[in-house]
């Protein structure tokens, strides 16, 4: 349970990421 949740949270910083680097480039 705890690292399903960890994951959920890292799959949504990544695509934040995603997101900021298509805004930037």
């Amino acid at each position: 349970m705890k690292t399903q949740i960890s994951v959920y949270v890292t799959k949504k910083k990544i695509n934040r990421v995603i997101r900021i680097d298509k805004k930037y480039k």
